[in-house]
């Protein structure tokens, strides 16, 4: 079975668009929320955003992972029983160790984050309350992506992101309640999507009988990825707490202004994933070898490259609208921005070596990212403040991808064509590295920033074949066939 690049984009963009539009939305939002919140605002976001990420991670056992892999392999009467069963077991364990966090947390938060401004009541309660209700969101994104419904999956991100922000927009708008007003939003947001969450999931499972060997299959699956995801965490959000320890929490707000204005980059990781992973492993069950996983692996890194470029090129002119005081963060773009691309490269490795069931040496690339993460850090932030919070993030990540692909040449069979991704990666690398020179005023600037895409991914596009002529053309007819 084939698998064309224009099926891959299709549903990757309807992946991508489905996050991205709310994120635009917020993206936008972001100068009139700056008028209301102050560099030290965000910090004190960035700083739950932290724990929540961490938090996040034992609360579901990782079992999202196992839940989109084992359904897969199931026929539709199992499937059922397996969504009946898993769910039951995820709000068992969810309930009991936020249960345990509310009422000992309190003893150990001042461990990691020593901003007074964070008290552990109301802001990290809060937060436990908002990780308990936004775990009904596994079971219909496992289910969407494993059925590849992707509008079905982006309907209801939509609505959960829509909802999010028109009460975040009552509360710090028009309510002026700053960074309560945040949590507060998405603590409201979190319980309604709950109720959509369950309908959804209950649709979809059957409670008779329960399978306790799915919860131990599972589980023996998931266990092992927490170290991954840990590490994932522990590689984002370490800068926060060396940034806490060793600045302020003004330099923790600046820094996370940053990331959140890149996050369509890490919207576009979501997508690809939750376009890419039941294809590719769809590929590999089949023993289907060669060009149409080297067509997948190059058409989703130039489509990264693209986005990332656009990002940065377009970040400062972003930040002056927002606030000047917001200004500084601007230095660390393009490394943060590098930091997404080199993560993004680790994908197909990691997927690789997860279809192979070699999770011991995800684990191991994974302690490796946490290791030369927190030895990073720990060395540069405090000589370098948010630029040595980035490169420690940056130099990390090139870590883990050398050893993810050696593991992979040693274990496992991943074809790519080397010579188009590294014409990619360098084209990518020299655009981030040329924008603090495109002109400064706005119209100039605009217009030779998107001549210069045009230009460059436009000849990458047509010199490496990525989307042949052919395919274009195919996609033009049948669209001119709809409109008619």
């Amino acid at each position: 079975m084939e698998i064309s690049n224009l099926s891959i984009a299709k549903d990757t963009l309807i992946y991508f668009l489905g996050s991205l539009i709310i994120n635009c939305i917020s993206f936008f939002l972001m100068p009139i929320y700056t008028r209301y919140m102050t560099p030290a605002d965000y910090g004190i976001l960035g700083i739950l955003t932290a724990f929540s990420s961490f938090v996040s991670i034992f609360v579901c056992l990782q079992l999202n992972s196992a839940i989109i892999r084992f359904y897969i392999e199931l026929d539709e009467k199992h499937r059922r029983l397996y969504v009946g069963t898993m769910f039951i077991a995820v709000y068992i364990i969810n309930f009991f160790i936020c249960a345990i966090l509310l009422l000992v947390g309190y003893k150990f938060h001042g461990i990691f984050f020593r901003s007074a401004e964070v008290t552990f009541y109301p802001f990290y309660v809060w937060q436990l309350i908002i990780i308990f209700l936004s775990q009904a969101w596994i079971f219909p994104s496992a289910i969407f992506k494993a059925r590849q419904k992707p509008w079905h999956f982006a309907g209801v991100s939509l609505l959960g992101s829509g909802v999010g922000v028109l009460l975040t927009i009552y509360f710090v708008i028009i309510k002026e309640q700053a960074v309560r007003g945040v949590i507060f939003a998405s603590l409201l947001s979190s319980g309604i999507m709950l109720l959509v969450n369950l309908l959804i999931t209950l649709h979809y499972a059957s409670f008779k009988p329960l399978s306790i060997n799915y919860i131990k299959k599972s589980l023996a699956f998931s266990l092992p990825l927490i170290p991954g995801m840990a590490s994932y965490s522990i590689s984002s959000y370490a800068d926060r707490f060396f940034l806490d320890r060793f600045k302020n929490i003004t330099d923790v707000g600046l820094f996370s202004f940053a990331t959140g204005l890149l996050s369509p980059l890490q919207v576009l990781l979501f997508a690809l994933d939750a376009a890419i992973m039941p294809r590719f492993f769809t590929l590999m069950k089949q023993d289907i070898k060669g060009n149409e996983i080297k067509r997948i692996i190059t058409l989703t890194i130039f489509c990264l490259g693209i986005i990332l470029s656009g990002a940065v090129l377009f970040s400062r002119d972003i930040i002056k609208l927002a606030d000047v005081k917001f200004l500084p963060s601007y230095n660390v773009i393009p490394i943060i921005s590098l930091y997404w691309f080199i993560r993004y490269l680790q994908f197909y490795p990691r997927l690789t070596l997860l279809w192979n069931k070699k999770t011991i040496l995800l684990s191991y690339c994974d302690i490796v990212s946490v290791i030369t993460n927190l030895i990073f850090n720990l060395i540069m932030v405090p000589l370098y403040g948010m630029k040595g919070a980035a490169f420690s993030t940056l130099f990390s990540s090139i870590c883990v991808l050398i050893l993810a692909l050696i593991f992979v040449k040693k274990y496992c069979i991943l074809t790519y064509d080397s010579f188009s991704i590294g014409i990619i990666i360098l084209a990518t690398i020299g655009t981030v590295f040329l924008s603090p020179y495109f002109p400064l005023s706005w119209i100039p600037s605009f217009i030779s920033k998107i001549i210069f895409i045009t230009i460059l991914f436009g000849t990458l596009m047509h010199f490496l074949k990525i989307i042949p002529l052919n395919e274009l053309i195919q996609l033009y007819k049948i669209r001119f066939r709809t409109n008619n």
